[in-house]
């Protein structure tokens, strides 16, 4: 399982990482138009972002056996009601997000143990508190690609007609929908480098 912990722009969570070994990262000077800063600068610690920041958490489901790949799209998981009514006819700030390779112990886990068709996984806000996460070795299921797509209502996931390539083969399309606002409607989060890629800030 995938778990992935969107942080949004009042509460205070720690990263995932912590007590482990320090980083910092930044663009480099000149990477876009009227940069500032300074390189290696930014803080990797959500408590420093300003402002009041909140988070939900997202699991998506995993099934292998060994040796299997699993290259596919999994249903859609709904995101928490109470946090679509937060953000309704208002813009979401994300201003990072961290992701794991986990095993999950609570009712929502159990809940989708046993469903058939498409996998797909759930979300709390604002976290899953109510069961254990633990990590799974990366040499019991090693992650080198994942794309998570976060929609808003404006916004629609369809199925090409062909494959696009580039960065990875899928032909899952989204597309923003006719609106007035002119805000975006969705993102795409993803990490094509390996293992690196768990529990560090993003």
């Amino acid at each position: 399982m995938l778990a992935a912990s969107a942080l949004v722009q009042g509460l205070t969570r720690d990263v995932m990482n912590k007590g482990g070994v320090p980083y910092a990262i930044s663009n480099p000077p000149g990477s876009t138009r009227g940069w500032v800063g300074e390189p290696g600068r930014y803080s990797t610690n959500f408590q420093d972002v300003k402002g009041a920041v909140d988070w939900f958490d997202a699991y998506g489901e995993v099934q292998t056996r060994y040796s299997q790949v699993y290259w596919t799209r999994n249903a859609p998981v709904p995101l928490p009601d109470a946090l679509v009514e937060k953000f309704e006819g208002k813009v979401m700030a994300i201003t990072g997000y961290e992701v794991d390779q986990v095993t999950h112990d609570g009712p929502q886990a159990t809940a989708r143990r046993g469903q058939t068709g498409p996998l797909s996984g759930f979300s709390c806000y604002p976290a899953c508190t109510d069961g254990i996460d633990r990590s799974v070795p990366i040499y019991h299921a090693y992650n080198h690609h994942y794309f998570g797509w976060l929609l808003g209502k404006d916004s629609e996931m369809y199925d090409k007609a062909d494959y696009d390539f580039v960065p990875n083969p899928t032909k899952t399309g989204v597309r923003t929908l006719p609106n007035e606002h002119g805000f975006p409607t969705n993102i795409v989060f993803k990490e094509n480098p390996g293992g690196e890629f768990r529990k560090s800030y993003h």
